[in-house]
């Protein structure tokens, strides 16, 4: 008669309580559906200081997923409201262009202010623009113009500034005259 062994691979309960080891024979892993699993007293599973250092890691790897996820929403947010001033800053460039010669001044400077939603956009914006004529050449004016603001997010802000050199248009006023 063939000795029976448990699951665990062992002749006996006695010789398992012994600590007697012995090996499945080849018959049995092929009856068996599933091999019979062998546990050594030192491999019953995780251990606590185990389970505590992979919670650790993934802790870890968590605080730093959601502080890159913290720094790139504050990035966009702060690119954005840079996009958004150098669009205005263009936009009052563009109504100098547009302007007539005569009528492009200091006065004229002084009028532009900021729209109600760029300066509900950015915090403590600032509008300045200047226009000076050039002494050395008349038909010449430089027109400059900053947009500041305080920083979104608890980061400081570089202003905004764009000049540009405007000249007198006489062609059109040549075919006018003809």
């Amino acid at each position: 008669m063939t000795p029976e062994f448990d699951c665990n691979g062992f002749r006996s309960e006695s010789a398992r309580l012994r600590g007697d080891w012995e090996e499945v024979p080849r018959w049995w892993w092929a009856r068996a559906s599933v091999p019979p699993a062998v546990v050594t007293p030192n491999s019953r599973g995780f251990t606590v200081l185990e389970t505590v250092v992979a919670l650790a890691m993934v802790s870890v790897a968590l605080v730093l997923v959601a502080h890159l996820g913290y720094l790139s929403l504050s990035e966009r947010t702060r690119s954005g409201a840079r996009f958004a001033a150098t669009e205005q800053v263009a936009n009052v460039l563009e109504a100098a262009r547009s302007m007539p010669w005569d009528q492009l001044d200091s006065n004229w400077a002084t009028t532009r202010s900021l729209p109600a939603d760029m300066a509900n956009r950015l915090p403590g914006a600032k509008l300045v623009v200047e226009v000076q004529s050039v002494r050395t050449q008349p038909n010449l004016k430089h027109v400059t113009v900053e947009l500041s603001w305080d920083g979104v997010a608890g980061v400081d802000s570089r202003p905004v500034r764009l000049e540009t050199w405007l000249s007198v248009r006489t062609v059109g006023r040549q075919e006018a005259q003809q």
